[in-house]
């Protein structure tokens, strides 16, 4: 039999993990829910913290051994991604999107870039594609001041879902898009969440961007991966931007424009 002074430590060992084991199982979809009925934001403030400390970029380590134009793409994304002011001035949580669609033609985009258009995609369509590949678990590291990053994964995303439907998130992970936005009620809990972050509802009824724009659809790379052609949302519109590699390495934009509306 252990000393009664080894058995209260016991007792207490086992009351502070199961406090720490409850803490992580929070179930942040009824913290919502609870903090929307109470009008109170420091539950989604919790939640959202939560989630940032989830976020954790990929290691300098990892990002070395990923293949070459990975690597491109990571530091395409960092030179692109400027929140647009408008929409997220005051906005502290920026969420990153969580893949980025990749085609590698096989050209230098020297002929894209020259073109007096800004219909760049049906040049594109013309190349051979080398490759077509999704870089997935997109986690890149970014310093925005005054904001803070949500990388989108499934468990905090379920949890908002959850909340805005007051069904069952998971199950509707791959599917919100075919999701009713213009409920009253659902109009009503997305306000909650915009006190503290910036969600814009489908502009056709359904669905959710939860991502913080500009959001790449489509970015094209050049076969040296010295340039880009990058297909990209803002809000309810879009447009193209081209970028290149300088001899420092680093990526600039050489030209951007918005060139469609919804």
């Amino acid at each position: 039999m252990y000393p009664r002074c080894y058995r209260i430590l016991a007792v207490l060992f086992t009351l502070i993990s199961c406090a720490t084991l409850a803490a992580e199982e929070k179930e942040w979809g009824a913290e919502l829910s609870r903090g929307y009925a109470g009008d109170a934001k420091q539950p989604l403030l919790d939640f959202l913290n939560d989630w940032h400390a989830h976020s954790k970029p990929i290691s300098p380590e990892l990002l070395k051994k990923k293949p070459a134009f990975e690597q491109a793409v990571y530091e395409l994304y960092g030179a692109f991604f400027k929140p647009a002011k408008r929409f997220y001035k005051d906005t502290q949580f920026i969420v990153i999107q969580d893949k980025i669609n990749v085609r590698i033609v096989d050209s230098d985009l020297a002929r894209v870039f020259d073109a007096q258009t800004w219909d760049h995609e049906s040049l594109i369509r013309r190349l051979p594609e080398i490759s077509h590949v999704i870089c997935n678990d997109f986690r890149p590291q970014l310093k925005l001041e005054g904001k803070k990053l949500l990388y989108l994964e499934d468990d905090h995303l379920a949890a908002m879902l959850g909340f805005l439907t007051e069904d069952n998130g998971y199950r509707m992970i791959d599917r919100y898009w075919d999701e009713d936005c213009e409920a009253k009620e659902r109009k009503e809990r997305l306000r909650y969440l915009n006190s503290a972050m910036e969600i814009f509802p489908g502009h056709w009824g359904t669905g959710w961007h939860f991502e913080t724009h500009p959001y790449i659809h489509t970015l094209h790379l050049s076969s040296d991966f010295k340039r880009a052609v990058i297909f990209y949302r803002v809000y309810y519109g879009g447009g193209e931007a081209l970028m290149h590699r300088q001899d420092d390495g680093k990526w600039k934009i050489v030209s951007m424009e918005n060139t469609w509306i919804e």
